[in-house]
């Protein structure tokens, strides 16, 4: 197994992936977009340099799904993964897309469900639920991401201008609408997300994935970031339930407990 390197904003480095697929590589995966950042990377060019060598091409979409137009029978993906809960589905019930089910093996073997592929009883009402909430978002896409979009750049203003050294990772790029990722120079991501949590605004260091690991973020050291760095910076995220009023507040409790964490705080 190779990791394939970052580019410093977040995006994966497309000459060291040709040089892999040279080498012989011949499945590789890669996140749609980051659920850490929120950056989201070029599939149809990653797509394309795996068809090119005949390697087979799998994309985690949990967090791109409903906030990034997938367009999956043209994307030159071979298999693709998605999550319900992500856009207000039930939790539990996700689905594997694959553009050839020849490259799938039974992932549990009994009375045949599925094609063959999960015996086992079907979780139904979960899967009613998570077509409720693929009917839901595809009626107001549109809506939905622009509304989330404006509350990510909402916060990110008053913060910035609220919060001397602070930066957006991954600010270059295109980025989920609902994701940012925000560094406090000086200041541990950690007291700042138990700080946040005592004043009832919920964020994280990294992504929920992760968030028990005790050490730096892997996709910010990747990125090109310190380990200082990477242990600076908080992960905020919104969705269309969310008001204009909650990302202000948000912000504006990030710049004084980041204020307050400074007066005390003495780090690289």
């Amino acid at each position: 197994m190779t990791v394939l390197p970052l580019r410093r904003d977040g995006i994966v480095d497309l000459d060291a992936l040709s040089e892999r697929l040279e080498e012989g590589l011949d499945i590789v995966s890669v996140q749609w977009a980051s659920g850490e950042t929120g950056v989201v990377q070029p599939i149809r060019e990653i797509a394309r340099l795996c068809r090119a060598k005949g390697a087979v091409f799998h994309s985690d979409a949990a967090q791109a799904f409903g906030r990034v137009p997938l367009g999956l029978d043209d994307s030159g993906i071979d298999l693709v993964t998605l999550s319900a809960h992500k856009m207000h589905g039930p939790l539990g019930i996700g689905a594997l897309w694959t553009r050839n089910v020849g490259l799938l093996s039974p992932a549990i073997l009994g009375g045949g469900q599925q094609d063959g592929l999960r015996s086992g009883t079907e979780n139904v009402p979960g899967a009613a639920g998570f077509a409720a909430a693929c009917s839901a978002r595809a009626s107001r896409f549109g809506n939905d991401v622009a509304r989330m979009t404006e509350l990510r750049d909402r916060f990110e203003r008053v913060v910035l201008a609220a919060v001397p050294d602070s930066k957006v990772n991954g600010a270059s790029a295109e980025r989920l609408c609902n994701t940012s990722s925000i560094r406090f120079k000086g200041v541990d991501g950690q007291a700042v997300v138990a700080n946040l949590d005592r004043a009832g605004i919920m964020c994280s260091q990294t992504s929920a994935c992760s968030s028990g690991r005790p050490e730096p973020s892997p996709t910010l050291l990747a990125m090109g970031l310190s380990e200082a760095e990477a242990w600076a910076t908080v992960r905020f995220s919104f969705s269309v339930m969310n008001a204009d009023q909650d990302a202000d507040t948000a912000a504006m409790a990030v710049a004084e407990v980041v204020e307050k964490l400074r007066r005390f705080m003495v780090l690289p």
